[in-house]
């Protein structure tokens, strides 16, 4: 195990915005939605009520819905609650699995190419708008009217999405991979260390995996469109992202993969937080310095690469012997 490096510091930094953006968000909706709890009207018959609203995709026919008749900010709690255990165990599981390239540990992972990834999202977005093709949508043009519920969907989205998305399909992949080929492991390391099996193996990810990788990005962003309410022009994004995410879990595992995904919705939903308990100049602050900050771990992450390409290159050409 490696001595911790400066690279180590500034992704600790970026995950400990992170971290307090995951709580500063969740305990301001809790409080608010505990002296204000949102009203759900169903359409169909008028009749309005509050609750916990649970939902999933469920092709071909949309979106399953279902009111739990509990308060709403139980429900937040909840959600705060195994972010909590999410994040607590990348800190644990970082500790343990700290390689030689910081990037090859969890937390370099979500730092350095969960930027990487928001870069890469952002030029995305960019390059449709200038093909005069905007990524929008109405249905979240129309929530953001009701900024409770609004926040309460884009930090709930990670946790739901990345199980539907990638968690079961590819644990579902990868179990029955490892049981047609002999590989020893129980079900609960697959889904939730496939990391450490494809560690304890030696094996790196091949073509199948990367088959997989690809087909559950484009369901992933395809959803975003048909389910989502999202434009076409969403989908080029989305499946972008969904290629991070997808390498995150296949390398490590859901408490790397649901993190980097509320980086995108979780901290770009900051702004539309209500019950500003410490002022909106605050709140702008925080996320002006995650993205300031994704900014300068992506810097990072590519000088770091480049070093490392110099130190190769110079590492071969001492090695050419002379045949003279």
């Amino acid at each position: 195990m490696r001595k911790y490096g400066k690279s180590d510091i500034v992704y600790a930094i970026f995950l400990s915005l992170l971290i307090f953006a995951m709580l500063y968000g969740g305990i301001s909706l809790i409080i608010d939605t505990y002296f204000n709890p949102p009203l759900f009207r169903n359409l169909a018959t008028g009749f309005t009520a509050t609750g916990i609203l649970f939902y999933f995709y469920y092709p071909p026919n949309g979106v399953f819905s279902i009111l739990i008749p509990l308060p709403f900010w139980i429900g937040v709690l909840a959600i705060v609650g195994i972010y909590t255990v999410i994040f607590s165990t990348l800190i644990r599981f970082n500790s343990k699995n700290r390689g030689k390239n910081p990037l090859s540990s969890p937390i370099g992972f979500v730092s350095g190419f969960g930027s990487i990834a928001f870069g890469f999202s952002i030029i995305a977005i960019a390059v449709v708008a200038l093909l005069g093709a905007p990524v929008e949508s109405p249905g979240l043009t129309s929530l953001q009217a009701h900024p409770r519920f609004l926040y309460y969907q884009l930090i709930y989205a990670p946790i739901i999405e990345e199980t539907e998305f990638r968690i079961i399909p590819l644990g579902v992949y990868l179990y029955l991979r490892y049981r047609f080929t002999g590989v020893k492991t129980s079900i609960m390391e697959v889904f939730l260390f496939p990391g450490n099996i494809l560690r304890r193996t030696g094996r790196k990810l091949d073509l199948t995996d990367f088959i997989f990788i690809f087909i559950t990005s484009f369901l992933f962003g395809l959803a975003h469109y048909v389910y989502g309410g999202w434009s076409e022009s969403k989908i080029p994004q989305t499946f972008i992202v969904g290629i991070f995410l997808a390498f995150g879990f296949m390398i490590f595992g859901p408490f790397v993969d649901i993190p980097m995904h509320f980086l995108f919705d979780g901290v770009a939903s900051i702004p539309f937080l209500p019950g500003d308990h410490a002022g909106g100049f605050t709140l702008e602050i925080l996320y002006l310095l995650l993205l300031f900050l994704c900014l300068i771990v992506t810097v990072i992450l590519l000088a770091i690469l480049y070093i490392k390409k110099r130190k190769t290159e110079k590492a071969e050409d001492s090695g050419i012997i002379n045949p003279d």
